[in-house]
């Protein structure tokens, strides 16, 4: 298939998704159920960034030489998830197993934390800490390896990860590369920590609906089977 023709195509979704999203605020309007238009409105109307966006004019003077604020900024401008709660990662030498929970100041508070026969989603004494300029910069640093929440309380992201992790991940990754080139869709490419595997990562600059992100993910991987 010709990418013109796919192209026509994840437009007419496009149009078709924001159709019934009106239809769907008309008629909650008329029933009087919210007087509100939905979050899903806020989509974005293209993969590929604005030059004079505000955040790339106030970040496109940051560079290797800069000040610590200035790089955890347009850290956190990229990396934008939920700031009301972020998760760190935790070892477990002994049983030799490691993964992520939610960061909480209660934590192994005596009368508070229920850990390890409470699991902290079913705990009533949660209380998340922050994810802040702090947080960002102990993890830059490497005294701590916090993970973001991407998706947002109203069901969007503002960025997108496609993980390779396969024994033909180098070429998959060359691939989706070289199309993403071709048709001028910004992405960076990270090394996994394991080194056997890549993270590719797109960046929007508005906040975007999963079903959006899914056709984006669907075009770019057609693009590549037609490459």
């Amino acid at each position: 298939m010709d990418y013109r023709d796919l192209l026509e195509k994840y437009n007419l979704l496009l149009d078709e998704n924001s159709r019934l999203i009106e239809e769907n605020d008309r008629l909650k309007v008329q029933l009087g159920i919210t007087n509100h238009p939905s979050p899903e409105k806020r989509i974005v109307e293209s993969i590929t960034p604005n030059d004079q966006s505000p955040d790339r004019t106030s970040f496109s003077d940051v560079n290797h030489m800069s000040d610590s604020t200035s790089k955890i900024k347009l850290f956190m401008s990229l990396f934008k998830g939920r700031e009301d709660v972020y998760a760190k990662k935790w070892e477990n030498k002994k049983k030799a197993k490691s993964g992520f929970s939610p960061a909480c100041l209660n934590q192994w508070q005596v009368g508070l934390c229920g850990k390890p026969k409470t699991l902290c989603s079913k705990c009533s004494n949660q209380l998340y800490a922050a994810l802040d300029e702090h947080v960002i910069e102990n993890h830059l640093r490497g005294s701590i390896i916090a993970g973001i929440y991407p998706m947002l309380l109203d069901e969007t992201c503002h960025f997108l990860a496609i993980d390779f992790d396969e024994a033909c991940w180098q070429e998959d990754v060359t691939a989706v590369r070289e199309v993403c080139t071709e048709f001028d869709i910004p992405v960076a490419a990270e090394r996994s920590q394991s080194g056997n595997g890549a993270h590719l990562w797109f960046f929007f600059e508005n906040q975007v609906t999963a079903f959006i992100q899914h056709l984006i993910l669907m075009l770019i991987f057609s693009l590549v089977i037609d490459s």
